[in-house]
């Protein structure tokens, strides 16, 4: 564990580090109230400490494109750059230098790095209730494609597909509606 404490919620004592995530309840061993520690992973895991890169001990050695004093560790997958600990992004199993970063997600051309992303139900339940006779049915379309796929990160529910389906069929009963009575 890399620093992190966690205390107990009644005497405020710090926990030992065997006592978490054993998905039972354990006794404090301070206090001896019963406790269920549930820790996320990523807070008992090491934290990755900076790395300062070496510096150029040889003139035959490569410097990083950008500090010269630095001794270069890898090359960008893209461009072709020497770069040093510092300046190496890690993408997947690649590596990239900052500006092949930037160009990348301001070009939309790295598929690794996700900056944006289309939620299809919120667009679908947006053209359900814009209140004119063909949206409902782009909202209705929407549903029957994309009701299915799942491009979320964290996982939701239906209510949005629910609700855009309602309202586009209500809309499409009211524009019916209103035909009759006009034609009638």
């Amino acid at each position: 564990m890399a620093g992190t404490v966690i205390f107990c919620t009644r005497c405020r004592a710090p926990l030992p580090a065997g006592q978490y995530n054993l998905h039972r309840m354990t006794p404090c061993p301070t206090c001896g109230a019963d406790l269920i520690v549930a820790a996320f992973p990523a807070l008992l895991a090491d934290t990755r400490t900076g790395r300062i890169g070496e510096r150029v001990i040889a003139d035959d050695q490569a410097s990083c494109f950008y500090h010269t004093s630095k001794k270069a560790s890898v090359v960008c997958d893209r461009c072709g750059r020497f770069l040093c600990e510092l300046c190496d992004i890690e993408v997947g199993a690649g590596h990239l230098c900052p500006a092949c970063v930037a160009a990348g997600s301001a070009a939309g051309g790295e598929t690794e790095l996700d900056v944006r992303r289309t939620y299809y139900d919120r667009l679908a339940l947006r053209l359900a209730i814009y209140p004119t006779l063909i949206t409902p049915l782009f909202a209705l379309y929407l549903t029957a494609r994309h009701g299915r796929t799942r491009n979320e990160i964290v996982p939701r529910g239906q209510g949005t597909w629910i609700a855009a389906v309602t309202v586009a069929v209500a809309q499409l009963l009211g524009w019916a509606g209103l035909g009759l009575y006009l034609f009638l």
